[in-house]
């Protein structure tokens, strides 16, 4: 769990984006939503020191540590760009994962909002292996940090799904952070490893690892191909049609 400074320090973030939205009322159509900003202030919280150009690229922040890239879905879309910045110094791909979701429901026709209700499902540290598949090639590289941001969020969508009641298929208007619950930072590929439960057998299957993260099958499948490219699992055999995997034992020490 965080500490209380940094859960103080997430708020005061959230404040500064919230203010900056409010007197720049275009930010929305500028693509950048307020979880991508709060989270830029987090890490920097000086305006001078965001979007800043770098060769064809723009940082989403710099700090004394290097560069900030937050990304909030599809990692493979940063390939270029960290293939770039990497060259020149240390990068920490940011990415927020909700842990609690409080759905509100916006009609789009009638502009009715519903009342918040919290989802059922639950964000895992191990969602993460989806979305690191996509750079697996850059995950050793020891510029790279990644921080796993768990965060409770505040979801307002949209009432245009394809189903009788209008919420399967729906588009989410916006999702505002509503209190920050964990940290997690891989600092090398080691760090992968302490994602994975801790109840894991020794030999195990795709299918076993995605019953343990309770996640969907990308995530376990994702997982295993990116622990193998990286040379901390492999696969020793099958049984029946199953592939069995084991993470290799000089790592665990």
């Amino acid at each position: 769990m965080v500490s209380i400074y940094e859960k103080e320090k997430f708020l005061e973030a959230y404040e500064k984006a919230k203010a900056y939205c409010s007197e720049n009322p275009t930010i929305g159509i500028l693509s950048e939503k307020i979880m991508h900003l709060t989270l830029k202030y987090y890490f920097s919280p000086f305006d001078s020191d965001h979007e800043v150009k770098l060769g064809g690229f723009y940082a989403d922040a710099i700090n004394e540590d290097g560069i900030v890239e937050v990304q909030t879905r599809s990692f493979k879309n940063l390939k270029e760009k960290l293939m770039y910045f990497l060259a020149v110094t240390n990068v920490n791909v940011v990415h927020p994962i909700p842990f609690h979701k409080y759905i509100t429901w916006v009609n789009p026709e009638t502009g009715e909002i519903s009342k918040p209700h919290r989802s059922p499902k639950i964000g895992r540290l191990t969602d993460i292996f989806g979305e690191l598949y996509g750079i697996k090639e850059k995950l050793d590289n020891p510029r790279l940090t990644i921080t796993l941001m768990l965060i409770d969020t505040d979801d307002y969508k949209n009432l245009d799904g394809w189903s009788k009641d209008k919420k399967k298929g729906s588009t989410r208007a916006e999702r505002y952070p509503r209190e920050l619950i964990d940290i997690f930072t891989i600092n090398s590929k080691y760090d992968l490893l302490k994602l994975l439960p801790e109840d894991l057998p020794e030999t195990f299957s795709a299918s076993d690892l995605n019953k343990l993260m309770k996640g969907n099958s990308r995530n376990s499948y994702s997982a295993i191909n990116t622990l193998c490219y990286l040379n901390l699992c492999e696969c020793i055999g099958k049984e029946g049609r199953k592939n069995i995997f084991r993470i290799k034992k000089e790592n665990l020490l």
